[in-house]
């Protein structure tokens, strides 16, 4: 069972670098979504990126 769920991971991660990279539409981030929500800490990790991604670009805008 461990096996199955690794070449499943497996799958879907190179499913979401092959579908993610060259097309940014809002299909492939929802399926990309779907897939990690199981993940709760990467999802924390990439919001928080995110948010300090924004922040960064507010502040060099202001200045």
């Amino acid at each position: 069972m461990p096996r199955v769920a690794y070449i499943f991971n497996q799958r879907a991660l190179k499913a979401m670098w092959y579908n993610l990279v060259p097309s940014m539409s809002w299909k492939n981030w929802i399926y990309v979504a779907h897939r990690i929500v199981w993940n709760e800490k990467l999802v924390i990790i990439l919001i928080s990126l995110l948010c300090y991604a924004v922040a960064l670009l507010l502040i060099l805008s202001v200045i």
